[in-house]
């Protein structure tokens, strides 16, 4: 193989490791940006849900039925305000109050993996993805205990973390972009540069080689 050849292919090779360095580093900023978004649904969540507890339990067991319309309508407020979309339901599953009233009174059958029957035995928040009819593509939720006591565990909240995803990923997006393009950058930089170089070293060398030649057969 030809030296030039050779190095040419050294400075390929060195360009791909930028790229795939490059790649590496927005997968990364991602992943980092997806956690912090669920750290930020997790707080959320669990705030709504100590509120709710704190304002609609009455026996330390269940919620009481006087207060279904007040819950509802915190619900509301966090629609309309903060968009923050909310599900309640209790042990059984039954949707107390929702973002969507017309739900109300119906099971939540949502959480193909029973995610909230397992947060209210192990009291451990999930998250899961819902797929129905209005949501083809399915939207990010997490779902966190409700605590009636210490110890009791009296239903549980469920948040649409989708739109906490995107204005994280909406923040992150200029950084991932300057990622991106630096490593665009520097990977066709190096190559240019290893090709260059390349041309430098093998010019005089074939200069070289072709003398030697003709002083030889003289």
């Amino acid at each position: 193989m030809k030296i030039s050849h050779k190095l040419v292919g050294s400075f390929v090779g060195i360009s791909l490791l930028t790229g795939v360095v490059g790649a590496v580093a927005v997968t990364q900023a991602q992943k980092i940006t997806e956690t912090s978004a669920i750290t930020e649904a997790e707080h959320v969540a669990e705030v709504m849900a100590a509120s709710i507890s704190h304002s609609t339990f009455y026996d330390q067991k269940v919620i009481s039925t006087e207060k279904f319309g007040e819950l509802q309508h915190y619900t509301n407020i966090l629609h309309d305000l903060l968009k923050r979309d909310i599900v309640v339901v209790d042990r059984q599953k039954l949707i107390l109050a929702d973002a969507v009233p017309e739900n109300v009174g119906t099971i939540f059958d949502h959480d193909q993996g029973n995610e909230i029957r397992q947060t209210m035995q192990d009291k451990k928040p999930r998250i899961f993805l819902e797929k129905s009819v209005d949501y083809p593509q399915g939207i990010k939720l997490i779902v966190v205990p409700l605590k009636a006591s210490s110890d009791t565990i009296g239903g549980a909240v469920v948040l649409e973390w989708s739109s906490l995803y995107d204005e994280a990923i909406a923040q992150a997006r200029p950084l991932l972009i300057v990622i991106g393009l630096t490593s665009l950058g520097g990977l066709v930089l190096a190559l240019l540069v290893g090709l260059r170089m390349a041309n430098s070293i093998t010019k005089p060398l074939q200069a070289v080689t072709t003398c030697c030649g003709v002083a030889e057969m003289q």
